[in-house]
């Protein structure tokens, strides 16, 4: 991305789900994140937002001989976190793909 922001999306789809006596609708959540590193990298802002189109809701369809259902539950509306990581006296730590705690596997 341009000026050296970091940029990460999650998009999580469960199709539509027939059961005995109904359904359930399909559901979508979006994640997105961006981060930058500014003050000469010795600090990182990131913006984070759960659910970006405000779209997750649980619906669903019960039907029954003598009875119809219908039910609509949103879950947790959108969330946007912006947040500000300052390293006192640490230089920012490059990643390579390892969690902290693991030891490099070397090769003869």
């Amino acid at each position: 991305m341009p000026a050296e922001i970091d940029f990460q999306t999650n998009i999580f789809y469960r199709g539509m789900e027939q059961n005995a006596q109904g359904f359930d609708k399909a559901q979508l959540n979006t994640l997105l994140a961006l981060s930058k590193d500014i003050l000469k990298d010795k600090a990182t802002l990131s913006l984070n937002v759960n659910d970006l189109f405000n779209s997750r809701k649980r619906q669903d369809e019960t039907r029954t001989p003598n009875v119809l259902t219908t039910s609509s539950f949103p879950w947790r509306e959108r969330q946007i976190t912006l947040s500000l990581l300052y390293r006192f006296n640490q230089k920012k730590k490059e990643g390579n793909g390892q969690r902290q705690g693991q030891e490099e596997e070397i090769q003869y």
